[in-house]
């Protein structure tokens, strides 16, 4: 019984992480970062840093940086 909860959780939580994951398109990126505040001097640079680290994808995370930290 045990067993069958802690499937029925891990399962839980991770249908939750996949349905909060978002693809955004260059420009809706670019509009979302300005609503945050990004200045639009940087926010060609900001999506082309998201293009090349995540294809835009919310829910890619990179692989370990050499000090333990990952993007």
């Amino acid at each position: 019984m045990k067993f069958n909860n802690f499937f029925i959780v891990i399962l839980l939580l991770s249908l939750a992480n996949i349905s909060l994951a978002k693809t955004f398109s260059r420009c809706s990126l670019a509009r979302a970062m300005y609503a945050l505040g990004i200045p639009k001097s940087e926010l060609a640079r900001w999506t082309c840093i998201a293009e090349h680290e995540s294809k835009y994808r919310t829910d890619i995370i990179g692989p370990a940086n050499s000090d333990g930290s990952n993007d």
